[in-house]
């Protein structure tokens, strides 16, 4: 029971990793991903676009108001 707990935590960790890594190989570069995961290239930029993005105007605001 134990064995299966970790190795389903372990992927649990490795998917949103290996995510990650592919989005910032590619897609943030402005690159397509080869081959037939072009529809996952898709995705992380939809999902990009659909989140909030913090910019250096946003960090610079915070900063002042914590003064």
């Amino acid at each position: 029971m134990s064995v299966l707990l970790v190795f389903f935590t372990l992927v649990l960790c490795a998917v949103p990793a290996a995510l990650v890594l592919v989005y910032v190989a590619y897609p943030q570069r402005g690159e397509e991903l080869p081959g037939r995961f072009q529809w996952l290239g898709r995705i992380l930029v939809q999902g990009r676009e659909r989140l909030p993005v913090l910019t250096e105007e946003h960090g610079d605001r915070v900063v002042a108001a914590r003064r």
